[in-house]
Order: structure tokens, then sequence, then C-alpha cells
């Protein structure tokens, strides 16, 4: 899950995740992006096979490091949910994280890593509460420690509110969560493959 490598002379698979960084340089320092770069070209280029999710990944990869064509294949990922699925979350009743007093809300699962765009969503509530339209969210993900400005940036455009953090939650109460939601709300603003969506 990781798109660190070891460069070896033992054939490899490698797995990009995605090239953000060529596409947003914005939301990474300059130094990092240059070491992503670096690394992900070298890690390409030493492999014997790299794995990307998506036709899309599959071109960029190709264009971007030089590669050859029958050197990068697609092999989508695996999505827990397809073996699960949300019957059984019905059957194993509602859980606690989210929307405790059963009102509809919008479901964001996500980490809250800039490209993910949560301040754009936060943004994108306070505009349709002034249309009169109030969008309550339940953003899941493990903490990265930005979360308090987030919530900050929420007071500040009056939608505190409707925002709501849990944390990580378990594969049952993400189950569940997609199960109460009214919707889906993913503004990402770039994805190698885009789980929740697939989810």
């Amino acid at each position: 899950p990781y798109q660190r490598a070891e460069l070896s002379t033992v054939p490899t698979v490698y797995q990009p995740w995605d090239l953000q960084h060529r596409h947003l340089p914005h939301l990474f320092s300059k130094a990092s992006a240059r070491y992503r770069d670096r690394l992900y070209r070298a890690y390409c280029q030493a492999a014997a096979v790299v794995v990307v999710p998506t036709g899309f990944v599959r071109d960029d990869v190709i264009a971007s490091y030089g590669l050859e064509p029958n050197k990068v294949v697609v092999i989508a990922p695996y999505v827990a949910t397809a073996a699960t699925g949300l019957a059984d979350a019905r059957s194993a009743g509602s859980v606690s994280a989210g929307s405790g007093g059963g009102e509809p809300f919008a479901l964001y699962p996500a980490r809250t890593w800039k490209h993910k765009n949560h301040t754009g969503l936060i943004e994108a509530l306070a505009v349709c509460r002034r249309d009169g339209i109030d969008v309550p969210v339940v953003c899941t993900g493990a903490p990265l420690g930005n979360e308090d400005d987030l919530r900050t940036l929420a007071s500040e455009l009056g939608v505190a509110d409707l925002v709501e953090f849990t944390g990580f939650v378990s594969d049952a109460e993400m189950a569940d969560l997609q199960r109460r939601a009214r919707l889906l709300i993913f503004p990402s603003r770039f994805e190698g493959w885009g789980y929740p969506v697939i989810e």
C-alpha cells in the first residue's frame, strides 16, 4: 500500500498509486515533489513490472517516465465491501459513529490530505447554507493533525455544526455509515483510484 520500494538486482514489482505530485505540485514542497519524482522514476525503471490501479495511471506513468507499455499493467485494487456487502451492516444494527441523531447526512470517507479538498467541501457547505440548504457531512478517516484547522474554518464560515470528523472507523462502522448516508460527497482534486466511489 506504500509507494516506497527498494532498488535491487532481484526482479521486483512496483506499484505507484498515482503521480499526483506532477499534477498538483502546489500541494507539495518543491523538495518533496522532486524527491517523489526521482524515486518513483527510479523504482518504475528498475522494476520488472509496474502495477497501477487504472488505465489513467498507466498512461500517466508510461508518458512521464518513458516506460515500455508492456511493462505496465492495470490491476484494480480489491474493494473490501465487495466481499462483505452492505447487507451485513443491516443485520449488525446501527453503529455509534456519525449522525447519531438519525438526521440525513452526507458521507465523505477520506483522510484530510490536502488533495482530498476538505477545505473546498467546507466552503461549499457555507454556500449551500447561504442559499438556505443545510447539508450535514460525516467525514471519516484516521486523523492527520490538521482537523482542528478545518474545524476552525468551518466555525469561521458558520457551518461548524454541519461537519463531523469521526476519525478512523471500523469496516463494520463504515458499511453502516454507507448504508445510512443520504449521499456520498467526493470533492477530491486528484485520485489514482478513489476507493469510496467504488465502494
